[in-house]
């Protein structure tokens, strides 16, 4: 029996669908509304590529469409495609802007140099001065592109601590194994190495496609909002939006009304309410204040130690002067 497969209409120019009928599969085009490929009636795969996934991370799809795989598939994966690294390479649209600068450059020295042949000597000289102009200016726009090109890598960079983050939440928090793969090719061999894998266990069998009512994807983002401030998961957020309606609401509660929440508590209420109202001056100030307050401590401390050394100097001052008094009135 081929492998069969469900692919999301969306699927259709990422030229897997393509590449899948190469290896021999069925493919059937459907208007998805979870998953981007079904391979089993238990299995729906999501595929990112990389830069997908950055940009689903930002705006909360990615948490969205894990929620929706667990409710409708019981085996579920999320596949990335392409490199983290790959993130940090210059965009092809800049490397073309800068290349066809340069070539425009070039062109330009070219036909000025076949000018100055046909000129007299003064002229080849104010075309040279122009040309050395231009190769000065050339050099400045090179190390422009360069500042440029780092700062978008180094940009970038600071992303992937993101990705990271939100990869162990898709693994760890929804429970959604996670394959990468290097390119489009080895996505559809992996798709039809799945399919095999379900015909072999028998798990192929029946319909592939659902009648899916899709949720309230909104009310999951809320969730994720309240569920990421601290010592507040997926439980908490929940009760605390039944009890507030609005995660407005809910993050303008007070410290008091937060504690009525079953499990919340008076300590993790004080803490969620204390990161919500303080800002960074206040947190630098109650840093400052801290230092300051030690600081205080420790020259009350020096001045109680100084005090001491001085008495005990005082006293054994005045221990050798009673001694003396008393060897005189001896000695008399």
């Amino acid at each position: 029996m081929p492998a069969r497969i469900v692919v999301d209409e969306r699927e259709r120019r990422s030229g897997i669908p393509d590449l899948l009928r190469q290896a021999g599969a069925l493919i059937d085009f459907a208007q998805l509304k979870v998953g981007d490929y079904v391979v089993s009636p238990k299995t729906a795969i999501e595929r990112k590529t990389i830069q997908d996934l950055l940009n689903s991370i930002y705006d909360g799809r990615l948490f969205v469409q894990c929620s929706q795989l667990n409710e409708h598939y019981a085996k579920p994966v999320l596949i990335v495609e392409g490199n983290i690294v790959d993130l940090m390479d210059i965009p092809e649209e800049q490397e073309e802007d800068i290349g066809e600068l340069r070539n425009l450059k070039e062109e330009k020295l070219a036909s000025e140099d076949e000018e100055a042949g046909e000129e007299s000597v003064q002229q080849n000289e104010e075309v040279q001065r122009h040309r050395d102009a231009i190769q000065d200016k050339d050099v400045n726009d090179n190390n422009f592109d360069s500042k440029t090109t780092d700062q978008y890598r180094k940009a970038f960079f600071e992303k992937i601590p993101l990705i990271f983050d939100a990869l162990t939440r898709v693994a760890l928090e929804f429970r959604i194994p996670i394959i990468h793969t290097p390119s489009p090719e080895y996505t559809s061999q992996l798709l039809v190495v799945m399919v095999n894998k379900s015909l072999q266990n028998g798990q192929a069998t029946g319909p592939l496609l659902k009648r899916i009512r899709k949720g309230n994807p909104g009310y999951i983002q809320q969730l994720s909002i309240l569920s990421s401030l601290p010592g507040v998961g997926d439980k908490l957020a929940v009760r605390m939006l039944d009890r507030f309606q609005t995660p407005k609401r809910a993050l303008n509660a007070s410290a008091a009304e937060l504690a009525r929440i079953s499990g919340f508590g008076t300590e993790r209420a004080a803490r969620v309410r204390r990161i919500l109202d303080n800002t960074t001056n206040q947190n630098n100030n109650d840093i400052s204040q801290a230092m300051e307050d030690s600081n205080t401590i420790q020259k009350r401390i020096e001045l109680s130690k100084r005090t001491l050394l001085d008495e005990l100097i005082n006293n054994n001052n005045n221990d050798g002067k009673n001694e003396n008094g008393d060897d005189q009135m001896k000695h008399g």
